[in-house]
């Protein structure tokens, strides 16, 4: 099954009543009037907030990876152990949740 992401509002109609956030409401097919409803899950809505705080994961920079390669090599790359502390557990959390 294919879910896609449909407005909730209709050009010349305006808003949809009960349109609220984490929620999509979609009329039906038919026209009746009828409107369906998707409520987001909390663990959802946590991935939602954590993806933008985190950035897209799968992104390589690699220029950046290059240029620590180098450090690493030459001995003069020395990490904050707090920043990679949370990062370790940022992934964690996404992990958890994926």
């Amino acid at each position: 099954m294919r879910v896609t992401r449909r407005p909730t509002t209709i050009p010349g109609v305006g808003e949809i009543p009960g349109a609220a956030e984490g929620a999509e409401v979609a009329t039906s097919a038919s026209g009746g009037g009828v409107a369906d409803r998707v409520e987001l899950s909390e663990a959802a809505r946590l991935r939602q907030r954590l993806k933008a705080e985190v950035g897209d994961a799968s992104a390589i920079d690699v220029d950046r990876v290059r240029a620590l390669r180098e450090r690493s090599v030459a001995g003069t790359y020395a990490p904050d152990p707090r920043a990679v502390a949370e990062r370790l557990l940022g992934e964690l959390a996404r992990d958890l949740l994926g």
